[in-house]
């Protein structure tokens, strides 16, 4: 199995803006590296692919944003539903 490799502060920087991997990414986002690259596929996420080389890259500034921006002030979470929560 693979061994993921958590992002430092000190690597993967590119002008002043944190790379990630998918690995790192899947991470940061807390989703499965499966899940994301459906959202890739579906072009449903922020992301990189080099012309040589096929690796996907993602900026953390760019996924920032687009949590910020999936976020909807109007929807509030229901009772019953944060009651589920561990």
């Amino acid at each position: 199995k693979k061994k993921i490799i958590p992002f430092s502060d000190k690597e993967g920087l590119l002008f002043d803006n944190q790379v990630l991997t998918i690995e790192q990414t899947a991470l940061f986002l807390n989703l499965s590296v499966g899940t994301i690259y459906n959202k890739v596929s579906r072009r449903e996420i922020p992301y990189r692919k080099p012309k040589r080389g096929g690796r996907l890259y993602f900026f953390k500034s760019e996924l920032i944003n687009w949590i910020d921006d999936g976020l909807d002030e109007g929807v509030t979470m229901k009772k019953k539903d944060y009651e589920k929560i561990p």
